[in-house]
């Protein structure tokens, strides 16, 4: 029951710490924290662009899932906070030739 309680107070802090943040959505299950990234990607056109990005966050540790599209040049990716952040992303679709923001 204790621990019940410490990770309700935790998740409390974080989602109140979060609350601001739009774009992201935090959940926390057992010791993984999982937190859902949407970013606007510029450059993407086709289904294979959205392949790209998939496949090459894919190769990451900590990544979840990857949706990319291409029509509203967006990607929603779900990332294990414990084991990579926002900023790493951000940095791995630039370098397959992006722009995320």
């Amino acid at each position: 029951m204790r621990k019940v309680l410490v990770l309700f107070a935790l998740s409390f802090v974080i989602l109140s710490c979060q609350s601001g943040m739009k774009s992201e959505n935090q959940t926390v299950s057992g010791k993984v924290i999982t937190k859902e990234l949407q970013l606007k990607v510029d450059g993407m056109t086709c289904d294979g662009c959205e392949m790209t990005i998939k496949k090459g966050l894919e190769k990451l540790d900590g990544i979840i899932e990857v949706k990319a599209d291409h029509e509203s040049g967006t990607a929603i990716i779900t990332v294990d906070t414990t084991k990579i952040d926002r900023s790493k992303v951000v940095a791995s679709i630039e370098e397959l030739g992006y722009r995320a923001r």
